[in-house]
């Protein structure tokens, strides 16, 4: 139906009705135990990144083509058109600028509980703003970033960075649009692995002599 001037005069309002096409992820981290959450040598998150499964191109002022037809956003199809999306943070209030992702520490997380509680939100820390992403993907690839201060005994601690690869699903119906996934990660801290190696004297072993079978 069209609406006008006349018809607001009579009490007749348009109803528009606004759907969200995207799907959004939030993240939160954990320490995966009492290491992880060492007030003096925690683990430090210092970023997250998401591969999106397509990439999208936005077109401010759209023109029409030939068919009279304009798109105002175009979703690539295949995977040479994802994109790696790093997570940011906002400075203040609603309305500022995003900034890049400040350092996450799990440092006073863990809990004196015998067995940690996954299931308690308190035991988690936010990481950066939502991301939106394009739906109806099965799964998104991400990479966890951060670092971890090492007692290696020298007296100064040694600074270790990783990259943890991880992969979230959603079963065979992918990531509706319209509907806000929160995604708990949980990180376990660095620790120094020790090889002891021992070695055995050789033996002399006689072998029986090889040879053409006659």
């Amino acid at each position: 139906p069209y609406y006008s001037a006349r018809a607001a005069r009579k009490s007749v309002q348009p109803q528009m009705t606004f759907k969200h096409l995207l799907s959004r992820l939030k993240f939160a981290v954990a320490p995966g135990n009492v290491g992880t959450a060492n007030a003096t040598y925690p683990v430090v998150i210092t970023g997250i990144k998401v591969k999106s499964a397509v990439k999208g191109t936005l077109t401010v002022a759209a023109t029409g083509d030939n068919d009279g037809d304009s798109q105002a956003i175009a979703w690539g199809t295949t995977s040479a058109d994802s994109a790696e999306v790093s997570i940011k943070e906002r400075s203040g209030a609603a309305n500022t600028d995003l900034v890049p992702l400040q350092e996450v520490s799990m440092a006073g997380l863990w809990t004196t509980q015998t067995q940690f509680d996954f299931t308690d939100p308190n035991h988690y820390a936010t990481v950066g703003e939502a991301l939106l992403v394009a739906p109806t993907a099965q799964k998104y690839s991400l990479i966890v970033e951060g670092y971890q201060n090492v007692d290696n005994g020298s007296g100064t601690p040694e600074t270790r960075t990783f990259e943890l690869p991880l992969d979230i699903t959603n079963g065979t119906d992918g990531f509706v649009a319209g509907t806000s996934y929160n995604v708990q990660i949980v990180v376990y801290g660095l620790e120094q692995i020790e090889v002891y190696v021992t070695l055995t004297p050789w033996e002399n072993v006689t072998l029986d002599p090889i040879g053409q079978d006659e």
